[in-house]
């Protein structure tokens, strides 16, 4: 899958709401996929795509980015969201 459409797919999944479908996709790309497309997102559509899955599933995604991109997408989340997320994060 190409940078730009694993971009495009993971945003408008996001926005339709299919978390099921956008979980699929996520736990199917290689992790520097997924790093990838999510760098090339703006911060807010970083934020429909984390906040369209679950904590788990964000964690996870959390877990396949840079420190400072893991680090400021939490920066941008409601603190209940990041809250639930660090909470589903591996010990």
């Amino acid at each position: 899958m190409e940078e730009r459409e694993a971009q495009e797919q993971l945003l408008k999944l996001a926005e339709e709401g299919l978390r099921a479908e956008l979980e699929a996709v996520l736990d199917e790309m290689p992790a520097q996929d997924v790093a990838r497309a999510m760098y090339l997102l703006s911060d807010e559509e970083q934020m429909k795509v984390v906040t369209a899955i679950s904590a788990e599933e964000a964690a996870e995604l959390i877990g396949q980015l840079s420190e400072v991109q893991a680090v400021e997408l939490l920066e941008n989340l409601s603190h209940e969201d990041a809250a639930e997320i660090i909470d589903a994060l591996p010990s």
